[in-house]
């Protein structure tokens, strides 16, 4: 497995974020958050979601929550045990998302 995560050893950033490559270019980025030395996911977008904005979901051990700051909406996915198994199985589907709303519908269904 690819290692995606960049820890910021000094702490400088309080998150770093390495984009996770993708042929449809979708903004989907391995998040270290940095204060608290976890790994989490994290995915802007711009299209209309059913989600509401600043609430902390909870689905399978993953918790997640949606930030929105100049019409552009940032999901993050918080760190649990299976992060790492989590992305692998991002990264063999995301190539087949077409759109925002579906890459949006894949990190959503893969937290299992």
């Amino acid at each position: 497995m690819k290692n995606y995560w960049i820890k910021d050893q000094n702490r400088n950033e309080i998150i770093t974020k390495t984009q996770i490559p993708n042929i449809g270019n979708h903004n989907i980025y391995a998040n270290y958050y940095n204060l608290i030395d976890a790994k989490g996911i994290g995915f802007k977008f711009s299209y209309v979601s059913n989600l509401e904005i600043e609430k902390l979901y909870r689905k399978n051990g993953f918790d997640y929550y949606l930030l929105e700051q100049n019409n552009q909406k940032e999901l993050y996915i918080f760190s649990n045990e299976k992060i790492e198994e989590y992305i692998e199985r991002i990264v063999l589907k995301l190539n087949s998302c077409r759109n925002e709303s579906d890459a949006l519908t894949l990190l959503l269904n893969e937290m299992k």
